[in-house]
């Protein structure tokens, strides 16, 4: 894991752009995931364990969803950056 806030790095721009599709990936896997989640939720209101269970699985997956955007958004900052100089 890494613990310090920022990092340098320099990585071919393919490597790149496989890291960014990776992540834009995820994104949508996890948008996915979430619409299925919400579905099963609607159908199992009952089952307050089973509807808590859920409930933290969803907030998981957009807390990931929200990482994922953050910086994949930076990146692509960093990029447009670059680009512009």
């Amino acid at each position: 894991m890494i613990r310090q806030d920022e990092i340098n790095i320099t990585l071919p721009r393919e490597d790149l752009n496989i890291i960014l599709g990776e992540l834009d990936g995820a994104y949508f896997a996890d948008e996915e995931l979430l619409d299925s989640k919400e579905d099963v939720l609607g159908l199992v209101e009952n089952d307050a364990e089973y509807t808590e269970s859920l409930q933290q699985d969803i907030e998981d997956i957009k807390d990931r969803m929200n990482e994922n955007r953050r910086v994949l958004e930076f990146i692509q900052r960093e990029l447009q950056k670059n680009l512009s100089t």
